[in-house]
């Protein structure tokens, strides 16, 4: 067992955060579902994704506010919402 395993941390040799950090597996499961998903099922998605939202605890429960957040966005803004954040 390693640190990262010990402390519930994602960090690399250098202490950088890795592509795991801030991911919850039940929460990706249910984006991909999302952006997959025609424009007009996302709304019953987003119900789905606040359901499991609420069902987190610790930090993971902070973490399934930004996915929530991330998603009202791409609804209210477009397809290209994060693509544009992040430009």
């Amino acid at each position: 067992m390693n640190i990262n395993e010990k402390a519930g941390t994602h960090h690399d040799g250098q202490g950088r955060l890795t592509s795991l950090a801030g991911r919850v597996d039940s929460m990706d499961d249910l984006v991909k579902e999302f952006l997959s998903a025609g424009v007009d099922e996302r709304e019953a998605i987003l119900v789905k994704l606040e359901m499991a939202s609420e069902e987190l605890t610790g930090r993971h429960a902070g973490y399934g506010k930004v996915y929530l957040k991330a998603a009202k966005k791409i609804i209210e803004k477009g397809e290209d919402y994060a693509k544009n954040e992040f430009e």
